[in-house]
């Protein structure tokens, strides 16, 4: 998961640079990478050898997107810049662990939920998530106000960033 993190960031960055074919190579490549790994190594050493061939493809997706996104976009992502949202993420296993053997049905949804929230206002306490990044997705959403679900998100965006305001003064 931590890997992917790298890889979704780069995506993410190509495809807002108009480079989405680049992307495109890039997966592409990777999986052309697990084929032949999983060619090789299933036969020898079964569901490990699957497992090795699709770890070291997203660890070649990673490199070929951050190599791709640093020369589209001249930005780095460093390890550490993702060790704070990747320690926050724990709320949600620590959720699950704590709700125990509880029905699934209501283990995904308490989970989801509290855990979303509780990511959310751990994020705006420790700046995490900052009134820039309220104010450049209001920006983003804004020219499609008139859409119903478009409107709730912005109350949302609203409502996040009072809550902001409220955690950060405290």
């Amino acid at each position: 998961g931590f890997v992917d993190i790298f890889c979704r960031v780069a995506w993410a960055s190509l495809v807002a640079y108009g480079r989405g074919g680049l992307a495109a190579i890039a997966y592409l490549t990777a999986a052309a990478w697990n084929i032949l790994w999983n060619w090789v190594l299933i036969p020898r050493y079964g569901i490990d050898g699957a497992a090795i061939a699709t770890l070291t493809s997203f660890i070649l997706l990673a490199i070929l997107l951050q190599t791709m996104m640093r020369s589209t976009s001249g930005t780095r992502v460093r390890f550490v810049s993702l060790l704070h949202p990747a320690l926050l993420s724990l709320v949600f296993p620590l959720i699950a662990l704590a709700l125990g053997g509880q029905n699934h049905i209501l283990r995904i949804t308490v989970i989801f939920m509290a855990g979303s929230v509780l990511y959310i206002l751990f994020g705006i306490y420790t700046g995490l998530i900052c009134s820039k990044d309220i104010e450049k997705a209001q920006i983003a959403l804004e020219p499609r106000r008139e859409i119903l679900h478009v409107r709730l998100a912005l109350r949302l965006l609203a409502a996040l960033d009072a809550a902001r305001r409220r955690l950060r003064h405290k």
